[in-house]
């Protein structure tokens, strides 16, 4: 499964993971996640989970930690969903 990387970086997630514009952009998921989720769980192997939900067509919400470049861990909430002709 290939990974996802952001390919649009909005101004709110900027400040949030204290990133400048052209670090963050281009980046995967897996680069601002820690090595393991709250659970336990390895991120790479969460990630990988929830998106094969949502390929099959599930629309999962779930939390995630997320990190900053300072390397502090965020608390998000997640929402996926499948985008029409998406490749990710």
């Amino acid at each position: 499964m290939a990974l996802c990387y952001l390919p649009l970086v909005l101004g709110l997630a900027l400040r949030l993971f204290h990133y400048r514009r052209d670090e963050l952009l281009g980046r995967s998921i897996q680069s601002i996640s820690p090595l393991r989720q709250a659970d336990g769980r390895l991120s790479s192997r969460a990630g990988k989970a929830f998106l094969r939900r949502t390929i099959a067509g599930d629309a999962p919400v779930f939390e995630w930690s997320h990190r900053d470049s300072a390397g502090r861990q965020l608390p998000c909430e997640v929402r996926l969903v499948r985008m029409p002709g998406g490749t990710c």
